[in-house]
Order: structure tokens, then sequence, then C-alpha cells
């Protein structure tokens, strides 16, 4: 006879989604600084670029998050 554990949904969603956010934070920063390594550019400038790229990343972190976090559910439920 299997055992099963009873687990929190609620926390389950809530590691999954820290997870997703965290992979998606490497891989939106990852991406960031290939395309500021390619170019030679000022202080001032790169400045500028880091404050889109901050702003951009906080109004895209959650709904990307969410769409990592329902794959990876989807996946585990296969």
């Amino acid at each position: 006879m299997k055992e099963f554990i009873s687990v929190n949904k609620r926390k389950i969603y809530t590691v999954l989604f820290l997870i997703s956010l965290l992979v998606y934070y490497k891989v939106y920063w990852f991406l960031y600084s290939i395309i500021v390594s390619q170019f030679s550019l000022p202080i001032g400038t790169l400045s500028i670029i880091d404050f889109i790229f901050m702003f951009l990343f906080l109004l895209s972190a959650v709904p990307c998050s969410e769409l990592l976090k329902r794959g990876i559910l989807k996946f585990l439920e296969m």
C-alpha cells in the first residue's frame, strides 16, 4: 500500500513562484549582460539602459514567473 505525504498547495505554489521568479531573473539579466557587453557605451548611457531594463523587469517579472510556474505544474502532473 502506498503512502502519500500531504502538502499544503499554497506553500507549493509559493515555492514554485519564487523559483520561477529566480529563474526569470537569471535569464533576464544574462540577456541584459550580453546586450550591454556587445556595445562600448559611456557610463551615462549605461545608467539609462540600467534604469530601462530594471523598469521592464519589474513590469514583466510576475506574469512571466506565473507562466513558468504553470509550466512546471503541468510538467509535474504528467
